[in-house]
């Protein structure tokens, strides 16, 4: 199969741009380059090419957020790499037939699927090393490439077969986790000074036809289908715009962000992620929000200070920087140069590091997730931002690293470091895990960390917090006030913008339920997200297997860590009490359920499993972690209103106290056990006395203290009836209980046929 008409040679005349160097602004196209695709359309919608996260495939234009000369502030969800086409013919089968496999429908044997698995597998690989063979490779029109999305790792794919959400005669553009022949786009020209087989600069308009669409349609066909922007918003999310496929002209400017020989694993560029590690104090460059009293008070710059062995062992997804190369062009990245201007954006809250004078790094009450919910059009900035720090007054002549919000961070001086080397080299660019010093260039000062040992210095300290300790600014150089820039896997970035992702669409549909909004789309919406959070936290390969059921499996500390730091766990407890609070719409609105006994009926099956995949998630998040069992420990009374109701929240409970006697001692009282208790004799089912069992053990040794509260609510007299009788009349034994005697030979025998004679056995062993 040929993926490339016309011939290399022709018409290189008509080529305007060669391949000059200019930063790569004006540079031809190639395989691994990472770009950016803007379009503007005659009815005033303008924006680059985006998607809504990863927990949202569908993929969109951001209308009037962000031009060329000032990109939007979530610009790496618009990043794409260029890639040569894959094959998926082996995988195709294989995803096939396992489905069939596992509905037990297919004709193939366990043996025949393993064979499918190693050659879907050795296709993966020859695509890998397709990618490595043609990584420069120039870009001519009528090439066929693959555009993978760089945040996700997914690839932009139409679905032929499939309309779009809002245009229904349109197809249906999404982002795909493998990708498949849907992903391939044959890329053309926008205007007819080009033809096919000229190469393609930085800077054109092109269009993206799907190659299906270029070997079924007509030669004669006007306006061939293409990736398209749509006029319709969004429903849910009213500032973008669809993307689909239709047979509409839709011109997309490239904008070089990298070139694919500044891509190099072992070079800082554009776009990285690091921690800053300070080398003297051992200590990762931290943002964090300082709280008093459970009140927010202000988001804060800091080395934290850990009581672990290895101190580069003490790492937290709040120690994420972005490195943003500052180029002439706003859009454009590039490698990282010694003495050369740059900005670090807080990844999981998108404030900017800066240096603000010392009298102004005051705590003033805030909204703990303010940096999510701030959101300012760029088309409401009137003015930049202050130019020049210096003119605030400070008689201290001393600055603190702080973070900072910035709408407009291309025109913010304020905002500029730069790195100096520690050793002197002859290497323009910065290495990667290299020893840095951070100048800030608007106060004209180094960074410095403080005496951690004078409580002056910390922002904030506790029983679990050692310390977290000032960063200061000043104008004299120290030599041991050095930073590694230490790389973070694309992985662990990718884990953090899902844990994100997933709190910010939680957070939204807790809101949706408040406002009193109805509809079942969304609630099947949030039923498949937490359904893509058990499979993350469990981090197990096979997604066809029951959510609810997973048992064996290890449990990623890592992603077990985020749920909790990104407050996902927080927003899964919110969940859990939101269908029982009343509404605000125009006016107050009943509650959506009035009790969770409401759960059980038909109607509200759909909102059952929501809670039952809320509590598997809980579950699987304290697995082996100590942290998070102490987290769910402190929402024990929240967890036990809903015991008893068949959601799992017992499950939870008697998990997170399983392996751990300190927490079992400090939050099990009196109250929990009565509430157990009462289970036990309102359901009369045995399970409830297992879970009773199980608190009276832990770690495989009897915990006297429970076992005591356990012994005397259960033997009062007002707990007696909870018990069988068993008589011996003769030679049979008799089971009495709520006033019927049978035979315990005859409940045995009739218990594989009769539900309620099973249920009595159970409860009797």
């Amino acid at each position: 199969m040929s993926f490339r008409s016309g011939d290399f040679y022709s018409n290189m005349s008509r080529l305007n741009m060669g391949p000059s160097m200019d930063n790569g602004n004006t540079s031809l196209l190639h395989i691994g380059d990472i770009i950016s695709l803007y379009t503007e359309d005659p009815h005033g919608g303008r924006g680059f090419l985006s998607t809504l996260g990863l927990v949202d495939d569908r993929c969109i234009v951001e209308i009037g957020e962000g031009r060329p000369e000032s990109p939007p502030k979530k610009f790496r969800d618009c990043l794409f790499k260029v890639c040569p086409v894959n094959r998926y013919a082996a995988q195709k089968q294989c995803w096939t037939e396992q489905k069939r496999f596992q509905a037990g429908e297919s004709l193939f044997d366990a043996e025949m699927m393993d064979k499918l698995r190693v050659a879907a597998e050795k296709e993966r690989e020859q695509n890998e090393l397709e990618l490595r063979k043609t990584l420069g490779n120039v870009i001519q029109y009528g090439t066929t490439i693959q555009l993978q999305h760089v945040k996700s790792d997914k690839y932009l794919t139409v679905q032929k077969n499939s309309p779009a959400r809002l245009e229904r005669n349109a197809m249906k553009v999404y982002l795909d986790k493998a990708g498949n022949e849907g992903s391939w786009f044959v890329v053309e020209p926008a205007y007819k000074h080009y033809v096919i087989g000229d190469n393609v600069a930085a800077g054109n308009k092109i269009s993206l036809i799907p190659y299906s669409a270029v070997t079924q349609t007509p030669t004669g066909t006007h306006v061939k289908p293409q990736l398209h922007l749509s006029h319709q918003r969004l429903v849910d999310h009213d500032t973008a715009a669809e993307v689909n496929c239709l047979n509409e002209v839709t011109e997309w400017q490239l904008f070089m962000f990298l070139l694919y020989n500044e891509n190099q694993h072992d070079v800082v560029k554009s776009g990285d992620v690091v921690r800053l590690f300070h080398a003297d104090q051992q200590t990762f460059l931290t943002l964090d929000t300082v709280e008093e009293k459970g009140v927010a008070m202000g988001d804060v710059v800091f080395l934290r200070m850990t009581n672990r062995p290895s101190a580069a062992d003490a790492t937290s997804s709040r120690a994420l920087w972005e490195i943003q190369v500052v180029q002439k062009d706003a859009f454009r990245g590039g490698s990282a140069k010694w003495r050369e201007a740059y900005r670090f954006k807080h990844l999981a809250t998108d404030m900017y590091l800066t240096a603000v004078p010392l009298t102004q790094a005051k705590k003033e009450p805030m909204d703990r997730r303010q940096s999510l919910a701030q959101s300012r059009n760029k088309e409401q900035l009137l003015v930049p931002p202050p130019t020049d720090i210096t003119e605030n007054y400070n008689p201290t002549n001393q600055f603190v690293l702080a973070p900072v919000h910035s709408d407009f961070p291309e025109a913010d001086k304020n905002l500029l470091f730069r790195l100096e080397a520690s050793t002197i080299t002859k290497n323009t660019d910065v290495p990667t895990k290299s020893f840095v010093r951070l100048y800030h260039l608007a106060s004209q000062t180094y960074v410095h960390s403080t005496n951690p040992n004078d409580k002056a210095n910390l922002y904030f300290q506790s029983k679990t917090e050692k310390g977290w300790v000032r960063v200061l600014c000043e104008h004299h150089r120290i030599d041991k006030e050095t930073f590694a820039l230490l790389p973070v896997a694309p992985t662990e970035v990718r884990d953090l913008d899902f844990a994100n992702d997933a709190c910010r669409a939680l957070r939204n549909f807790v809101e949706h339920i408040k406002s009193g909004k109805g509809g079942k789309e969304p609630l099947i919406v949030t039923i498949q997200l937490l359904t893509e959070c058990i499979f993350f936290v469990t981090n197990l390969a096979n997604h066809m297997i029951d959510p609810l059921k997973i048992n064996d499996f290890s449990p990623n500390r890592d992603r077990q860590k985020l749920l909790r730091e990104q407050e996902v766990l927080d927003q899964v407890f919110k969940l859990l009490k939101a269908p029982f609070l009343p509404r605000q719409g125009t006016t107050e609105i009943p509650p959506l359920l009035n009790s969770p006994q409401e759960l059980n009926e038909p109607r509200n099956e759909v909102w059952k499993t929501m809670f039952q995949l809320c509590y598997s998630l809980l579950r699987y998040s304290q697995v082996g972690y100590r942290k998070n069992q102490e987290f769910l420990a402190e929402k024990f009374g929240q967890i036990q209103e809903q015991i008893g109701f068949d959601l799992m929240a017992e499950d939870t409970m008697t998990a997170v106290l399983h392996n751990n006697p300190k927490l079992l001692e400090k939050y099990v009282k009196k109250d929990h056990v009565e509430r157990f208790v009462e289970l036990v004799r309102n359901n009369r089912q045995g399970k409830f006395l297992d879970y009773l069992a199980d608190l009276c053990v832990c770690r495989g040794e009897a915990n006297k203290k429970i076992q005591e509260l356990i012994c005397n609510s259960v033997l009062s007299e007002a707990n007696r009836n909870i018990f069988m009788d068993t008589i011996l009349d003769g030679d049979e034994v008799y089971i009495e209980w709520q006033e019927v005697r049978k035979r315990l030979v005859d409940i045995a025998m009739e218990a594989s046929r009769s539900e309620e004679d099973a249920e009595i056995l159970d409860y009797y062993r």
